[in-house]
């Protein structure tokens, strides 16, 4: 599993195999990113199927999406870390079945919720 575990903005990684005590591998060196968490509506709380799109001073980054069921008993984790160095950045998110929405990023924020109904709100 790839997350940010200990909520320091880094992404960090967590193995497991069969019959041996499963591993945590803490980035301390990483460049630290900004924890966004996003909440759904309805019955989808999790915002399952959006799409999150970095844009990052004008250049869009790589698509992640919300995913559940991949695999046996899996989901995506609730926070996802995106990296945000410039001065400009801000999420372009895919709602699923409700459109989307362009979320700008305050500068210095840690970790943001990002909702349908209310946009964004600084956590950190």
């Amino acid at each position: 599993m790839v997350s940010d575990l200990n909520g320091d903005g880094r992404v960090d990684i967590a193995t497991a195999q069969n019959n041996e005590q499963a591993k945590v591998h803490l980035n301390q060196t990483g460049q630290v990113g900004v924890r966004v968490i996003q909440l759904g509506k309805g019955k989808n709380p999790a915002a399952v199927g959006a799409s999150i799109i970095p844009i990052v001073d004008g250049k869009q980054g790589p698509k992640r999406e919300i995913n559940l069921g991949s695999g046996y008993l899996s989901r995506d984790g609730r926070a996802l870390v995106f990296f945000t160095r410039g001065e400009e950045a801000a999420l372009l998110v895919n709602w699923p079945g409700s459109g989307s929405g362009n979320y700008k990023i305050q500068n210095g924020a840690k970790t943001i919720t990002i909702t349908e109904d209310n946009g964004v709100r600084v956590v950190q």
